[in-house]
């Protein structure tokens, strides 16, 4: 997602919000299984690991309407479908699916009228989000008869209720804009912000990494390209599927916009992408990527026209994951997807690194799929900065954004050997997908966990920025650094010895004096599962989190976790909750409060979230390094409004966002 040069570019989506965000379903209250777009929200769905909260948004009103592609449905289906889904043939009489590719008579399926039934492939199972799921999944694409929008809602409503059908959804729309601007060779000034050059004494990378550039395609004849281009190495160009992967002849990545072998840019976005992560250096000629000899995967997910789904999205992540890509880059955006995200959960199973462009709209707010990096942690987010290191205009920024990177006028490969300037979110995600690639070129055996970390510790604090990207901008020497061994310290030299000095005379010992009897030590406290928790009711509406220390709570006592199932309905209240947290594994954490109204957290005495006022539901995090073990832990919450609402989550080392559960939760 980019603009032209300086120009601020139209949103490439309007999302209602981000991933894991509740508010735009006012219905939830009065009806929990139904969200704002009529969508029904099923147990099914809820078990197959999405949070409810994630389900509601991605079903929006706003979402369905304003993004979906009209009459196509996605469905996650269970490996089994074609021996229980019930179809209908155009002879009339319903029958168990045996061969999908021989059949083109599919009418229905359930009472579901359909015009086409595609699937994505048996080579595409994906696991549900349940660790101790061992079952497969796999999805499909269908296009129904009736093109009202209420006929969509309905279709997928009633396919969901079907057994084999795990959950169904709009196919999205994904978009792009691609104004090429200034032919020539600016100078590279992206690369010497980043400290790029400083990074290619230690490595300029290396042949065995790829980077799936999943896009308009990419012109694999470029001069400054083509020697990077990525090449399945059990494929032969002879009409067969040699590797089995069910691509004919993906000798060089895959058109899914064509359906063909032949994933050239026919529109520019893409090789200008690849150009930043992996243009060829030291040529003599055109411009130089982040990593000048990794391999560039070609994903054509994009037609010509600039037109996709969200079903060639998960095609072409899946593709790329699957066929060995260590790092995806998405320069694009798309509605709110459950499909989608259940792909960027697989790619993450493969230890694959999913950095996305945050978006042009110049919002507080990532768009999707960048907004993932809020629950996923293989997922990156990265915001656009110009020359001057303010940020873009055009760039969002905030909840959701993890980093910045070079995105205002960047110059890069374009097809038919030609270069272009452009500008947008769309060019500082390749900055860091190629900062990926050095990292593993150093430390091939990173996990993705750790890869994201290096990168977004190393960032380099900057002030123009603020609080609008807190990890700051991107710094390849410094994220090199810190995935380089430490070499050992030398072995000092012991000095000479000093003489000894003569024996002295002997003294007598002084007489043992009789110690005094000991102190009792105290016994250590035995701790208790559950949190303390302190509960006050306001005389007048609180406008923002009271001094609790100075006010007599209402009532005292223990609860298993940060809940507000104590309060009386229909009063103004507020609570304080204290205990200790019990941390398995040393690392950092980012702790998150998402109320209505104001929160704040404590750790160990520190301030890390401060979410407090007068407002509506909203979710504000922190971070903090923490050793293994226990640790204090705070929450202050209080309501003013008739909404009341308190999640306390977090995420950290091996650990998915989530809410703090009970088990480590305890007081003294």
């Amino acid at each position: 997602m980019y603009t032209k040069k300086t120009t601020i570019c139209l949103p490439l989506l309007s999302l209602l919000g981000t991933v894991l965000t509740v508010g735009a379903c006012s219905i939830k209250k009065q009806d929990s299984t139904l969200s704002s777009s009529g969508i029904k929200i099923s147990s099914k769905a809820i078990a197959y690991g999405f949070e409810e909260n994630f389900l509601f948004d991605a079903f929006s009103a706003e979402n369905v309407e304003n993004e979906s592609e009209p009459k196509e449905i996605l469905a996650i289906v269970k490996a089994d479908w074609r021996d229980s889904l019930p179809l209908k043939n155009r002879a009339g009489d319903y029958r168990k699916f045996r061969d999908l590719k021989k059949d083109d008579g599919i009418t229905a399926i359930g009472s579901v009228g359909v015009e086409s039934l595609s699937e994505f492939g048996s080579q595409f199972k994906v696991r549900s989000l349940v660790k101790d799921d061992t079952g497969q999944y796999e999805f499909l694409r269908l296009k129904i008869k009736d093109d009202r929008p209420e006929a969509l809602i309905t279709a997928i409503n009633e396919l969901s209720q079907l057994e084999s059908v795990q959950l169904a959804e709009p196919n999205y729309k994904a978009k792009i804009h691609a104004i090429p601007n200034d032919m020539g060779f600016p100078s590279l000034w992206g690369m010497q912000k980043i400290s790029a050059p400083l990074a290619w004494d230690i490595t300029t990378g290396n042949p065995s990494v790829t980077v799936a550039v999943i896009d308009t395609g990419v012109d694999y004849l470029h001069s400054d390209l083509s020697a990077n281009i990525w090449s399945n190495p059990n494929e032969v160009l002879n009409g067969l599927d040699d590797d089995g992967n069910g691509f004919v002849d993906d000798i060089r990545g895959w058109n899914f916009a064509g359906a063909n072998n032949n994933p050239m840019d026919g529109n520019g976005h893409g090789t200008h992408v690849a150009g930043i992560i992996g243009a060829v250096g030291n040529n003599q000629q055109g411009v130089t990527g982040v990593g000048w000899n990794i391999k560039l995967m070609p994903v054509k997910i994009f037609s010509d026209a600039n037109t996709a789904t969200v079903a060639d999205i998960i095609n072409g992540v899946l593709y790329a994951a699957n066929n060995g890509a260590h790092i995806l880059n998405n320069s694009y955006s798309c509605g709110i997807s459950v499909a989608m995200t259940n792909a960027v959960m697989h790619a993450r199973e493969k230890n694959t690194l999913f950095v996305a462009a945050a978006g042009n709209n110049g919002l507080n707010d990532a768009v999707y799929p960048a907004s993932l990096s809020l629950s996923v942690d293989s997922v990156i987010s990265v915001a656009s900065i110009e020359q001057t290191g303010a940020l873009s205009s055009f760039s969002n920024f905030g909840r959701g954004v993890d980093i910045a990177a070079p995105g205002g006028q960047i110059s890069s490969t374009y097809p038919n050997n030609l270069y272009a300037s452009l500008s947008g979110t769309s060019m500082a995600s390749p900055h860091v997908a190629g900062v990926g690639a050095l990292l593993l070129s150093q430390s091939p055996t990173l996990t993705v966990t750790e890869l994201k970390n290096a990168i977004l510790s190393s960032a380099t604090p900057s002030p123009e920025l603020l609080e609008r990207v807190p990890n700051g901008v991107l710094n390849a020497r410094a994220a090199l650094e810190k995935v380089m061994p430490v070499p050992p310290a030398p072995t000092p030299v012991p000095p000479a010895p000093t003489p000894l000095p003569p024996a002295p005379t002997p003294v007598p010992p002084a007489p043992t004096p009789v110690p005094p009897a000991p102190t009792p030590v105290p016994p250590t406290p035995q701790l208790k599962a559950g949190l303390r928790y302190e509960y006050f009711i306001a005389r007048s509406p609180w406008t923002n989190i009271p001094n609790f220390n100075q006010l007599t709570p209402q009532k005292t006592g223990i609860i298993s976790h940060f809940k507000t199932s104590v309060r009386t309905r229909n009063v103004h209240y507020g609570m304080r909750f204290r205990g200790v947290i019990q941390i398995a594994r040393a690392g950092t954490y980012t702790f998150f409060t998402d109320s209505d109204d104001g929160s704040r957290l404590w750790i160990n005495g520190k301030l890390i979230v401060n979410n407090g006022g007068l407002h509506t539901r909203r979710e504000r995090s922190g971070k903090i390094a923490l050793p293994a073990g226990k640790h204090n832990i705070r929450v202050d919450y209080f309501q003013s409004t008739k909404a009341s609402k308190l999640l306390v989550k977090y995420r950290g080392p091996g650990i998915l966002k989530s809410q703090i559960p009970a088990r480590i939760l305890f007081h003294n």
